[in-house]
């Protein structure tokens, strides 16, 4: 009982971002962290200064980088100093593909000497499969998760609308009832008849 209290009072992190690749040795260029304490939501977000590591091509179609867009980026280093002061009280760590993003903190985190203390993750791939897959989900992709629950579908992923729905998905989903059953399912209809 005491430990599950703990783990009650504990703040929930819901975490995006974007890369300049695929590969943990790439940098991450764009992050947003939302944090959930006590029936209250707060974030932060930032463009990020990729450091001279290139944005490859793929990267790039994702999240629509360009030197432009990102002309007001912090650096690495206030990155990591931003992330670290936010998120100081230890926690549970949600994401789509979580691991991936905690990938990344973990590396910049490394890379200032420190090391990321993230061991408690859920990931929304486990609760989509386990709520959504039953009601005719055909992909666990997170567009294709919004596609499913009638969300706007945007052109570039950005750090800050991932995190936020990754926050209200987890919201909508992880507790759902009866009667949200029924609204997702009738929600649903146009996407599991091929209409979406």
């Amino acid at each position: 009982m005491m430990i599950q209290m703990k783990m009650r009072n504990r703040p929930i992190y819901f975490i995006d971002v974007e890369t300049t690749g695929l590969s943990h040795n790439d940098k991450i260029i764009e992050f947003c962290i939302v944090r959930y304490h006590n029936g209250y939501a707060t974030s932060i977000q930032s463009k990020v200064d990729p450091d001279g590591v290139p944005v490859h091509p793929q990267a790039q179609a994702v999240n629509g980088y360009s030197p432009e867009k990102w002309s007001d980026a912090i650096t690495q280093e206030e990155a990591y100093e931003k992330i670290r002061l936010f998120t100081q009280d230890r926690g549970v760590w949600i994401g789509h593909n979580v691991k991936f993003d905690l990938g990344f903190l973990s590396r910049l985190y490394k890379d200032h000497g420190a090391s990321l203390n993230a061991r408690r993750t859920v990931d929304t791939y486990a609760i989509a499969f386990e709520h959504l897959v039953p009601m005719g989900l055909k992909s666990l992709g997170f567009d294709e998760i919004r596609r499913f629950l009638g969300w706007k579908v945007h052109k570039h992923h950005s750090a800050f609308q991932d995190a936020w729905d990754v926050f209200k998905f987890w919201r909508q989903i992880s507790r759902m009832g009866i009667l949200r059953r029924s609204y997702v399912r009738i929600k649903s209809l146009p996407y599991i008849l091929g209409a979406v």
